[in-house]
């Protein structure tokens, strides 16, 4: 399995929500992808805003989900109102 993180800060505190609503709701667009959780900082200590969790079950899945188009137009999207971001990927 492969556990893939991104990790973002917002240039637009509201968009947040969107973000969440938009990349959760590619589990329901893209069978391979096994898990998926958005997370919308709330703590004073993290240096990040939103939080991507996904895993899938080779690196193989991980490609093509970079090139989905429904996951394409949610990064057109990310891209906007983000500022940075940071990636790890690692096998579970």
């Amino acid at each position: 399995m492969i556990r893939h993180i991104v990790a973002w800060n917002l240039i637009d505190k509201d968009a947040g929500l969107k973000i969440k609503k938009d990349l959760e709701g590619l589990k329901d667009k893209i069978d391979y992808l096994k898990e998926i959780t958005v997370y919308l900082n709330s703590c004073y200590t993290s240096d990040r805003d939103v939080v991507l969790s996904t895993l899938f079950d080779d690196e193989e899945d991980l490609k093509r989900y970079a090139s989905d188009p429904y996951h394409l137009e949610a990064v057109s999207y990310i891209k906007t109102v983000t500022k940075d971001r940071l990636a790890l990927d690692y096998q579970e």
